[in-house]
């Protein structure tokens, strides 16, 4: 966790955004579905689960793919977030 701000997440948001770096395409864009799916957080609570997402996307760590308001998401540069 080099990348300046990730050590400064909470656990879940990190794993959530872990989660969608490992579903996501060459591109960066992932489905909400598969990161829901994914192992590092299908365990989290469904509230827990949506709160941090959202928490994410607040913070410009990803954002809606372009065409879609929810489903399709974009990761954005990591190293932007310091």
């Amino acid at each position: 966790e080099k990348n300046e701000g990730l050590h400064t997440l909470p656990q879940t948001e990190r794993d959530i955004l872990y989660a969608a770096t490992d579903v996501a395409g060459e591109d960066g864009e992932f489905v909400a579905h598969d990161l829901a799916r994914h192992t590092l957080a299908r365990d989290i609570s469904h509230a827990t689960y949506h709160r941090a997402f959202k928490s994410l996307l607040g913070k410009g760590f990803m954002k809606p793919a372009r065409g879609f308001k929810t489903r399709n998401y974009v990761l954005q540069e990591v190293q932007a977030h310091g």
